[in-house]
């Protein structure tokens, strides 16, 4: 007995359509890993607590960047500022310039007031400025140095007696000293260490695991039209 088989249709055809539909999961699928990618290192700025701005700076490009699909394509996630997210992603020491202190501020410290309502880091400058005096300098050997604002009173809130915030003493207070203290506004350091609060690395390598599954699921999308 002899069987005779041959293909039906225009084989050719037939596997540029399958190549064609390649080219389109592996571009889809790559394009998934990087959507998914930037979104895993956004919400890792967020929830480390460093703001909605610089989580907004990353970005995701797919390669070839004329939109062809491609079975070589490729994706890359990276971020706008480069420097602030790496020292966040490896831990970095800051040192004071030319030798001099870091100042670090308290939450007693007010806020320098910006545009449009908002408010910014404090410095001892500004400090200075809303109390119109100067700071005191306080040296503890082997602990922190401390800037101070004296002739201050607490502002408390009358419905929980918390304070919050302080202001100028008024002349009459000042000539008794009734309810005036000192506060801390800065300690002063010669460097501090900023801790790893983002891992880039473990995001990439999840990512780069799921990709087979990501390709796979696009091509049975398109097996499927």
């Amino acid at each position: 007995m002899k069987i005779h088989a041959a293909f039906s249709g225009n084989l050719s055809k037939m596997l540029e359509a399958d190549l064609a539909a390649g080219r389109k999961a592996v571009t889809a699928g790559v394009r998934a890993a990087g959507d998914g990618l930037r979104a895993d290192l956004q919400a890792q700025v967020r929830a480390a607590g460093l703001g909605e701005r610089l989580a907004r700076t990353w970005r995701r490009g797919v390669f070839p960047k004329n939109g062809q699909e491609s079975l070589g394509a490729a994706t890359l996630v990276w971020s706008r500022a480069p420097t602030i997210v790496t020292s966040f992603a490896e831990g970095s020491t800051i040192k004071g310039k030319l030798g001099l202190w870091l100042a670090i501020p308290t939450s007693a410290a007010p806020r320098q007031r910006g545009g449009r309502g908002s408010s910014r880091r404090p410095t001892p400058a500004s400090v200075e400025e809303h109390f119109a005096r100067p700071l005191r300098f306080i040296y503890r050997s082997g602990r922190s140095a401390l800037l101070v604002m004296d002739m201050l009173v607490a502002s408390v809130r009358k419905a929980d007696g918390k304070v919050r915030g302080y202001r100028n003493i008024g002349v009459k207070r000042a000539k008794t000293g009734l309810g005036q203290t000192s506060v801390v506004m800065f300690n002063l350091v010669k460097q501090t260490r900023m801790p790893k609060r983002l891992d880039i690395d473990a995001a990439a390598r999840k990512w780069q695991g799921e990709l087979i599954t990501l390709i796979v699921d696009a091509w049975n999308r398109e097996a499927a039209k």
